[in-house]
């Protein structure tokens, strides 16, 4: 995801993110961006002769939200897609900032 200033310089997703996280939008942000993604990716798929696999990358807060497993599903379900299709990103930093906390222990089973 990429956003632009009026002036069409992009501005580093560094930069937005932290304002969406600050802001209470970056699961709103998230959740658009992963229909767009899967959607996109499950056309792909249909015009790809061989087989393909998308990786996804969540932020802190996103992999926190308890939300994200039932939006994965529905987003995968919709798409007529399979959990084996994709594959998530999680930073060592997540786990070094989570160590002792319950949501390091959390996983995703879909």
């Amino acid at each position: 995801m990429r956003w632009k200033k009026a002036n069409d310089e992009i501005i580093p997703s560094g930069e937005f993110i932290f304002l969406a996280e600050e802001c209470g939008m970056m699961e709103d942000l998230g959740f658009r961006s992963l229909d767009i993604t899967l959607r996109s990716f499950a056309e792909l798929k249909k015009r790809c002769p061989h087989p393909i696999k998308l990786t996804l990358n969540f932020t802190k807060s996103q992999l926190a939200s308890e939300k994200l497993k039932e939006a994965l599903r529905f987003f995968l379900m919709i798409n007529t897609l399979h959990p084996s299709e994709i594959s998530i990103d999680i930073k060592e930093e997540y786990f070094a900032e989570s160590r002792g906390s319950r949501s390091s222990s959390r996983f995703l089973y879909l």
